[in-house]
């Protein structure tokens, strides 16, 4: 059997650690900087946080953006929302100007943004900007690492029914999947495999074409301008 690439995963991952588990079938999963509460009080300061001789050469980086509960989405602030948005847009960044020098040439970096476009649920018009700011952020690190041979593509998820990911009880899992099954064209709502299964093949050599993307996993929504 062969062994297993070394991907480093980095960021908010108390919600995602069905996703960890999956991809651990596929890869050697090496875990850093980890922040429980997902706050991103993280200041990247990398002479105190990280020690560089034990960082392994990895295959690939996935960062994994902050993604807001359910309970109480529609009562969050602007202002909390904003705060969200530059989290995520400082992870991606400083993450992949400091480990892109342990990812080996042909290696790729995944970004997993904030869930937007939640037709209903708060946040609208700060993803607006979100929308434009992440991907140009997306598109000018991967043209700067390109000619490294560094692929960087980045994933915003809409809807996704998993109870631990979004924090919601039962009956407001209720609402929120008969508000998403409306407004999502496809009909359904996404699960972590849909996530996995789109992060793995970017991670993968089968995308080694593939750089500067932001890909929305939304069935659909984002198409309904």
């Amino acid at each position: 059997m062969a062994e297993k690439k070394k991907i480093a995963v980095l960021g908010c991952k108390n919600w995602a650690k069905d996703l960890i588990g999956k991809l651990g079938e596929d890869y050697d999963i090496i875990t850093m900087g980890e922040r429980k509460d997902c706050e991103f009080h993280l200041s990247f300061d990398i002479e105190s946080q990280w020690d560089t001789h034990k960082i392994p050469e990895i295959k690939g980086l996935l960062n994994i953006g902050k993604i807001s509960e359910l309970k109480g989405l529609i009562e969050t602030p602007a202002e909390k929302w904003k705060a969200i948005v530059n989290s995520n847009l400082k992870l991606i960044y400083k993450s992949i100007n400091f480990f892109s020098e342990f990812i080996a040439p042909g290696g790729s970096i995944v970004n997993i943004l904030e869930a937007g476009q939640m037709e209903g649920l708060g946040g609208a018009l700060i993803y607006d900007a979100f929308e434009k700011e992440s991907t140009v952020l997306t598109k000018s690190l991967a043209y700067t690492y390109a000619s490294k041979k560094i692929r960087i593509n980045s994933i915003r998820i809409g809807y996704i029914d998993t109870e631990d990911l979004m924090g919601a009880g039962s009956k407001l899992k209720e609402i929120y999947l008969r508000n998403a099954k409306k407004n999502i064209p496809m009909g359904f709502v996404a699960d972590i495999t849909d996530i996995s299964n789109l992060v793995s093949f970017l991670l993968s050599d089968k995308s080694r074409y593939i750089t500067g993307n932001v890909i929305n996993l939304d069935g659909g929504i984002s198409t309904k301008g």
